[in-house]
C-alpha cells in the first residue's frame, strides 16, 4: 500500500474542518483569518514532518534504501562493502642498456590513452636487455586500460632506457563505481540467502566482492573444454563460476576479460582481506573452474505491422530499444540460490509479444504476429531455456525484422 502523503493545501483545509468539528459551527467572521493562519502554519510543519517520515520509511528498506543507507546501514550489517572505482595495473616490459635502473615512481604514459603510471617497485634491466615490472594509473577508472602489447612512453627520459615500453598483460583493470542498482541486488541476495560452509550463496558473493563483476552465476560441477557447463564429466567437489563483467569492461563479443577471471579465480581462492584460503579443505583450485558467460543472439520478427507512415520510424525504434531491454532481462537460474519468485530464464513466444504488443498498444498500433528464433529468418521457436553459463542479448544486425 502506497504512502499517502497530503498536499500543505489538503492539510490547512483538515486543520479548518477540524476547527469548525470542535466549534460544533462554522468559524465565526471575526476569527477566519485567525484560524486561516494557524492552519495554514500548522500545515506546513505537517508536511514537513510526513515527507520527513516517507523519506525515513523509504530508508527502512533495502529494496527502496538510496545510495548512503545501502552503503552505511544494509552494508555494515550485512558486511557487504561498495566497490569503489579502481586504477588500472599493467605489467610492462622496459627494454635498454644492462645495469640500467628503474626507480620506484618512475612514470609512463599510454601513448593512446594520456593516462600517466608510475612503477611500484624498483628494478634493473638485465643482460636480455629486458626488464618486466608493473605499473599503476594515477586516476581511476576504465581509461587506464589498456589492450596486450600497446606502448607507453617515459615521461622523463631515462639514460640507458629505452623510451618506449611495452604493455605484457593486465594485472588489475580499472572500475568505475558499482552502480547503486547492482549494489543493491548484493545486498538483497546477502539477506536472502545466507552463505555458510562455501556454499552457491558464498562463491557468488565472494565473486561479487571483485570490482568490474555484474554478476556471477555459480554451480556445482565443471566446465568442459569450451568453457560450457560438462554435466557428464562432473564430480563431487567441481565447482563452476560463470562470471559477467560490467558493461564497461565487456570485449566486443560480450565476454569477460580473461584478466578480470583471473581476479575473480583469486577471491574465490582466498580472502583479498587476509589472505585465509576461503573452500573448505583439499584440492582448492584443481576442481575450481571459472568461465565467462556466453551470449546467445536472437532475432524477433513481426508480422503485418499495422501503423500510420509517421509513427512508423519511431515505433520501429521503440521496439528496437524494448527488445534489447527484454532479453538482458532473461537470467540464468541458480537451483537453491535464485529466489523462484525471481525465476526469469526462459523466453517464450508469449513473453516476447507481450514485450512488442506494450509498444504497440501506447501507440495504437497492432501487428499479426511476432515471432522469435536464432536464425534470421526462422526457424522460430516456441520456447528457450537459458543453459548454464548462457545470456540472451538482441542480435546486433536485423534483431528485430518485419514481414
Amino acid at each position: 500500500m502506497p504512502l499517502d502523503i497530503k498536499t500543505t493545501k489538503e492539510l490547512k483545509d483538515q486543520f479548518i474542518a477540524n476547527f469548525q468539528a470542535a466549534l460544533n459551527q462554522n468559524i465565526p467572521a471575526i476569527f477566519i483569518a485567525f484560524v486561516n493562519v494557524v492552519s495554514g502554519i500548522t500545515a506546513t510543519i505537517f508536511t514537513s514532518l510526513l515527507k520527513y517520515a516517507a523519506e525515513r520509511t523509504v530508508q527502512n528498506f533495502a529494496l527502496t534504501a538510496s545510495l548512503w543507507t545501502l552503503r552505511n546501514v544494509f552494508g555494515v550489517e550485512y558486511d557487504v562493502a561498495f566497490r569503489d572505482a579502481e586504477a588500472a595495473i599493467l605489467s610492462v616490459r622496459f627494454t635498454g642498456t644492462n645495469g640500467t635502473v628503474i626507480q620506484v615512481g618512475t612514470e609512463v604514459r599510454g601513448d593512446s590513452n594520456g593516462v600517466t603510471y608510475a612503477t611500484t617497485a624498483i628494478g634493473t634491466i638485465g643482460v636480455s636487455e629486458e626488464l618486466d615490472l608493473e605499473v599503476t594509473a594515477d586516476e581511476v577508472g576504465i581509461e587506464g586500460n589498456l589492450p596486450d602489447d600497446a606502448t607507453l612512453s617515459l615521461v622523463e627520459t631515462i639514460p640507458g632506457a629505452d623510451n618506449v615500453v611495452t604493455v605484457l598483460s593486465t594485472v588489475s583493470l580499472g572500475t568505475e563505481d558499482e552502480g547503486v542498482e547492482v549494489y543493491r541486488q548484493r545486498i538483497l541476495n546477502a539477506i536472502r540467502n545466507p552463505g555458510g560452509g562455501g556454499n552457491t550463496a558464498d562463491y557468488k558473493a565472494w565473486a561479487e566482492e571483485v570490482s568490474g563483476v555484474k554478476e556471477a552465476f555459480p554451480y556445482s560441477g565443471r566446465a568442459d573444454s569450451n568453457g560450457e557447463y560438462d554435466e557428464v564429466n562432473s564430480k563431487p567437489g567441481d565447482r563452476l563460476v560463470f562470471v559477467e563483467a560490467d558493461d564497461n569492461l565487456k570485449e566486443a563479443d560480450g565476454s569477460t576479460p580473461a584478466s578480470l577471471l583471473l581476479e575473480v579465480r583469486e577471491s574465490l581462492n582466498y580472502d583479498p582481506a587476509t589472505g585465509i584460503s576461503r573452500p573448505a579443505l583439499g584440492d582448492i583450485d584443481a576442481t575450481l573452474w571459472v568461465e565467462t558467460v556466453q551470449f546467445a543472439d536472437f532475432y524477433t520478427q513481426i508480422t503485418n505491422l499495422d501503423v500510420t507512415a509517421e509513427q512508423e520510424i519511431q515505433i520501429k525504434a521503440d521496439i528496437e530499444a524494448a527488445q534489447e531491454a527484454y532479453y538482458l532481462t532473461v537470467r540464468m537460474f541458480v537451483s537453491g540460490l535464485t529466489p523462484v519468485f525471481e525465476r526469469k530464464d526462459q523466453i517464450t513466444k508469449l513473453t516476447v509479444a507481450e514485450n512488442v504488443q506494450g509498444v504497440l498498444s501506447a501507440a495504437g498500433a497492432s501487428a499479426q504476429e511476432v515471432e522469435f528464433g536464432q536464425t534470421l529468418g526462422g526457424p522460430f521457436l516456441p520456447g528457450f531455456k537459458l543453459n548454464p553459463g548462457q545470456l540472451s542479448r538482441l542480435a546486433d544486425t536485423d534483431g528485430v525484422t518485419y514481414v
